[in-house]
């Protein structure tokens, strides 16, 4: 929906207020029982009406007009009538536009001015001042409502940008950071064994190769998506990684020499995307610091369903604790991303040695 200009609207309004006021004016004197202002004090109504045309883009200096209008308007003996509403939103606009000490200044001088001069009908009469400090309260307040609004709609807007910039932060550092991981462990194998057995050196670049290119498929769809504007062409992206891509990930880190053992259960691989990419990053994120800091030999991956929940088990036989030396955004991650799906994770030594890492994930309830 178009919007008027700031300069035509608020004409239109000194247009149809200063209208209504001078139409106004006649009928307030009679009911007063007394005559009209005379030629004199229609202009000066028309004065403040016109004066509101400015209350948005110079509304310090539009009250004082308006102000002086009103003034001179009773000085000329005039009957109370529509003026004074005149006055009343220019009070109003002057306490939602100006700065707020001027929004208290401009008001406060024009107050004090008109009861400072004897006015008839003004001088001994506290309540005409109700007329300048209804609005100005009304305006106050619905000032502080609105910039609490506004701080409110940005604090959002920061969160909001903090929590995805901090998911796609937690994208990149899982996808690159294990291909990474895996690329390092190759690497030292094809070093070991380059002297003794030559032929296994291809073997390690072959996987190194292999990762390199999913890590870069990974990263490339993750900057796609922050990148493109939406229905915006290009390159198809990777898909989303869940259960179905849980046995590729741990032949690729047993690629690098480490013996994983995977148990999965049948049902496993039938749950919501959601659950199913949670599952995949989290075990994604368990090899890795196992690769990167537990110097285990044997690591065992196991995802089963227990009482609606599925479960997500990643254990090895290094030196415990220190498989938790990674505290960037790795074991955070994993909590958050189980937590977003209102289950809950663990992660610590295991009883048995080494390190473990567990997580219960809720699974919706199946319709029969």
């Amino acid at each position: 929906m178009h919007r008027l200009s700031v300069p035509v609207a608020d004409g239109a309004l000194a247009l149809v207020a200063g209208t209504a006021a001078l139409l106004g004016t006649p009928h307030a004197a009679r009911l007063q029982d007394e005559t009209g202002p005379g030629r004199g004090g229609y202009a000066l109504v028309a004065l403040a009406a016109g004066s509101l045309a400015l209350r948005r883009r110079a509304p310090g200096p539009a009250l004082a007009v308006c102000g002086a209008a009103v003034a001179a308007y009773l000085a000329s003996g005039a009957p109370f009538g529509p003026v004074l509403v005149l006055l009343a939103v220019s009070v109003g606009s002057a306490a939602l536009h100006l700065p707020p000490r001027a929004a208290v200044a401009w008001p406060a001088s024009v107050l004090v001015g008109a009861t400072l001069v004897s006015l008839p009908g003004v001088d001994g009469n506290p309540l005409w001042a109700l007329w300048m400090v209804l609005p100005w309260a009304a305006a106050t307040a619905w000032r502080a409502r609105r910039d609490v609004t506004r701080r409110q709609r940005e604090e959002e807007l920061r969160r909001s940008a903090y929590e995805e910039r901090l998911r796609l932060a937690q994208e990149i550092h899982d996808s690159v950071g294990h291909g990474l991981a895996v690329i390092a462990m190759q690497a030292g194998v094809a070093l070991h064994v380059l002297d003794r057995r030559p032929e296994d050196v291809r073997r390690s670049l072959v996987a190194i190769r292999d990762t390199s290119r999913a890590s870069l498929d990974g990263l490339r769809g993750t900057l796609q998506a922050l990148g493109l504007p939406e229905g915006a062409d290009g390159p198809p992206l990777a898909p989303v990684p869940g259960v179905e891509q849980v046995e590729r990930l741990v032949e690729g880190v047993r690629a690098g020499g480490l013996e994983v053992a995977l148990r999965v259960e049948p049902d496993v691989r039938e749950v919501p995307e959601p659950v199913g990419q949670a599952v995949y990053r989290i075990v994604q994120e368990a090899l890795t610091n196992v690769v990167r800091h537990a110097q285990a030999g044997r690591a065992e991956v196991t995802l089963g369903l227990d009482a609606g929940e599925l479960l997500v088990v990643v254990s090895d036989d290094g030196r415990g604790a220190s498989s938790a030396e990674g505290q960037g955004l790795g074991l955070p991650g994993m909590h958050a991303r189980a937590a977003a799906l209102g289950g809950e994770l663990s992660a610590g030594p295991s009883p048995s040695g080494g390190f473990r890492v567990a997580a219960r994930l809720p699974l919706p309830a199946r319709v029969p």
